[in-house]
């Protein structure tokens, strides 16, 4: 990539094999790119040091959530260990009327 001082020594090397009238009348708008160019330079290297600053930032939130989701997942196991500590086989099943009832109103 183009630095700022690999630029400024193109425009003034240029500038340098002009003569002096063509210097004069390209001057100003030399200044003017000179001015854009070094702008530009600074916001792309601003802008990568965000992107690094939100990449890291993204991998920490990545980690944090990570543990999160796992903190989570055994909290659950442990309140369902603690609603039925004996597991699905000791489930008591419960029964209705309309289980103990035909539809004729006998007991089944």
């Amino acid at each position: 990539m183009l630095t700022k001082e690999d630029f400024e020594n193109m425009i003034n090397d240029t500038r340098d094999k002009l003569d002096k009238q063509s210097q004069a009348l390209i001057s100003e708008d030399m200044i003017g790119i000179m001015g854009n160019v070094t702008s530009l330079l600074e916001t792309i290297e601003s802008q990568k040091e965000d992107i690094t600053k939100l990449q890291h930032d993204n991998d920490e939130l990545l980690k944090v959530n990570g543990r999160l989701f796992q903190k989570v997942g055994f909290e659950k196991e442990k309140e369902e260990e603690k609603l039925n500590p004996f597991g699905n086989e000791n489930k008591v099943e419960k029964i209705t009327i309309n289980d103990l009832i035909n539809e004729k109103g006998e007991m089944i």
